[in-house]
């Protein structure tokens, strides 16, 4: 009995170096856990990145919701992807742990990390710059792997138009969204999404070079799609009731979508967007996503995307799309 009892013990000991180094035991699945932050936006964005890499690896895809919400006392984010089918279970606490060991690291380095950081307990892919990082892209592992970032491009799951359609909103329990969502579906609509970033310090932050879209850029852009023709319906997606809205001068009976008039959740704006057929956007994911999600719901139809060319990253905007 305690021969067998030294061979067990000598077997656990085993599993665990393999583990601690980065090796997957035999007959084990390789792992990635996910932290996931920010809003809806660049959730849909680091879960779309996640699933496509696990995929391609057959990983068990591991999504941890607490570490990157837990200190975001500025936006006060919530993982609003809780609501969709995503496909991934709940990282555990110690699948957390690495997290913090990669932040003190960081701390230590003044920011000099590696995108493919290796620790005790595996890999890290760590998002250094704001670009698409073909060595995260290309990464391979046996054991456990982490992903830290926001990875705000589609050339990581653009080989995998299926992980589009798995992140469709779920249907509005509101009767009110519900049917506008199919009269937008059903006339030449057109999404307008203006991102303003009124709860920072400068707008200017968020956009690449410091380049803030202004009201008449955003009104040539409408006019891109409109031009002299007549039957389009605008509405107008914003995150704050703002005077810069009167400065665009929008067309008689646009419809505004913003807290004031009661469309605070960005679940369901999400859902209003992807039945819009023409989207013009500004450098936000949300927005981004809800164009994307429209492409695939109105495949059959001809539709216009006007992109702001100052997202952060200059990999988030698809060739296929027109920018200003």
């Amino acid at each position: 009995m305690a021969k067998f009892q030294r061979a067990q013990l000598n077997r656990s000991r085993q599993v665990w170096n393999q583990y601690r180094f980065g090796r997957t035991p035999r007959g084990v699945t390789p792992s990635l856990t996910l932290c996931l932050k920010g809003g809806l936006g660049n959730q849909l964005f680091q879960y779309a990145a996640a699933r496509s890499l696990a995929d391609r690896l057959g990983a068990d895809l591991r999504i941890d919701w607490w570490t990157g919400f837990v200190r975001d006392w500025r936006y006060r984010r919530r993982p609003d992807l809780l609501r969709f089918g995503v496909r991934g279970r709940a990282a555990s606490w110690h699948d957390r742990l690495p997290y913090i060991g990669a932040e003190v690291l960081r701390l230590i380095s003044g920011g000099c990390l590696s995108p493919r950081l290796v620790l005790g307990a595996g890999l890290l892919l760590r998002e250094d710059s704001q670009r698409f990082l073909g060595e995260v892209f290309d990464a391979r592992w046996s054991g456990r792997a982490w992903m830290d970032g926001y990875w705000q491009s589609y050339r990581y799951f653009e080989d995998q138009p299926a992980i589009v359609d798995e992140l469709s909103p779920p249907c509005p329990t509101r009767t009110d969204v519900f049917e506008l969502g199919l009269r937008m579906s059903g006339e030449d609509s057109i999404a307008l999404g203006i991102r303003l970033y009124e709860e920072t310090s400068s707008a200017a932050v968020h956009a690449r070079d410091g380049r803030v879209k202004s009201a008449y850029e955003i009104r040539e852009a409408l006019h891109g799609i409109i031009g002299t023709k007549t039957g389009f319906q605008v509405y107008l997606f914003c995150s704050h009731r703002a005077p810069f809205i009167d400065q665009l001068q929008l067309p008689r009976g646009t419809v505004l979508l913003t807290p004031e008039n009661g469309f605070s959740c960005p679940v369901e704006s999400l859902w209003l967007m992807m039945h819009c057929r023409h989207h013009i956007l500004t450098n936000s994911t949300l927005y981004w996503w809800g164009a994307t999600l429209s492409q695939r719901f109105h495949r059959c139809c001809q539709s216009k995307v006007i992109a702001a060319d100052n997202f952060l990253n200059p990999d988030t905007i698809p060739p296929c799309w027109m920018t200003f």
